[in-house]
């Protein structure tokens, strides 16, 4: 993934990770009849949406602690286990 702000502000050091929140549609289906407990249902084409990924606001973290907002300009190499 490429980022608008690849680098820590702070430090210069690269992303170690970064916080995310996707856009996707999640299914989920009630534990039991008439209960209001839910199970989601998650598998790679649930969150293999890469066009919403491009442009997504994100928290990247260096490996100092330092934490900087930052854009996903491409996801070319995302991959999902």
């Amino acid at each position: 993934m490429k980022f608008k702000q690849p680098a820590c502000p702070k430090c210069g050091e690269p992303p170690r990770g970064a916080y995310v929140t996707l856009p996707c549609f999640i299914p989920l289906a009630p534990v039991a009849r008439g209960d209001s407990e839910f199970v989601p249902h998650i598998n790679k084409a649930t969150i293999n949406n890469r066009r919403a990924l491009f442009g997504l606001a994100v928290l990247l973290e260096c490996g100092g602690g330092h934490q900087w907002s930052s854009r996903v300009l491409n996801d070319d190499d995302l991959e999902v286990e």
